[in-house]
């Protein structure tokens, strides 16, 4: 009878801790995103700027070239524009980071749908890669302090 109790109750700690646990590492893994989600909207109201429409979609920034502020614009012509006028601080690194930045983005061009690839990569892979990284250190840490005890 009392090594039942003991299975019921282990049973239900351990149900319990591991639920604690998933949802720890999902709100992990989803912070990120809200974070991102919430600065973004901040910044679409507090910036005071018209939205700008593309293709049926809103747009906090508009397509034109300008001096003075980042566009679409530099996205889409980002060595005879964005380079020249908005990278003043970044421009003794240019050596060393335009291999990756132009290999990363020929290699996106290359799979045939640019905006699915980059996507892909970035708003999937890459925070799945740390998150995995985050996690693989919370349980290192975990069993370091098992020892410690």
């Amino acid at each position: 009878m009392e090594r039942f109790f003991y299975i019921v109750f282990f049973n239900k700690f351990v149900k319990k801790y591991r639920m604690k646990r998933i949802i720890k590492y999902i709100l992990i893994l989803l912070s990120p995103f809200f974070l991102m989600v919430i600065i973004n909207e901040s910044v679409r109201f507090s910036s005071g700027n018209k939205s700008y429409s593309y293709k049926n979609f809103k747009r906090l920034n508009s397509t034109e070239y300008r001096k003075d502020k980042c566009t679409w614009a530099c996205h889409d012509n980002t060595t005879s524009h964005c380079k020249v006028y908005h990278s003043n601080y970044a421009k003794p690194y240019f050596k060393y980071t335009d291999g990756y930045y132009f290999g990363i983005t020929n290699l996106l061009m290359s799979t045939g749908n640019y905006k699915l690839a980059n996507i892909i990569l970035y708003c999937i892979i890459s925070p799945l890669w740390v998150w995995i990284f985050i996690i693989k250190i919370i349980k290192t840490q975990r069993k370091i302090n098992k020892l410690k005890q």
